[in-house]
């Protein structure tokens, strides 16, 4: 199984559109390949990284329960170090 985070909102005008699409690419990946740590960008560019693994039937992954906001390169970190990371899906 691979880890994989899953990258949605920001700081852009586009933020909910992001935050959406991200939800629904947590929510269809295959949980027999890929362990899904989903994180959500808020709009003044701070990482909220999911404190585990979500499920394929959670339904808002983005606003689950999270570790406290880190900066972009504490939180890239954090995944790769931590989590074990191994693939970046900004959405």
């Amino acid at each position: 199984m691979i880890d994989v985070a899953v990258l949605g909102g920001g700081i852009s005008a586009e933020h909910d559109v992001s935050l959406a699409s991200a939800g629904e690419v947590v929510r269809h990946l295959d949980r027999d390949r890929w362990r899904v740590w989903p994180v959500r960008i808020d709009r003044s560019g701070y990482w909220h990284v999911a404190s585990a693994p979500v499920g394929a039937d959670c339904d808002e992954p983005l606003q689950q329960g999270s570790e406290p906001p880190q900066r972009p390169g504490v939180a890239l970190g954090h995944l790769l170090d931590r989590c074990g990371v191994r693939i970046v899906f900004p959405v």
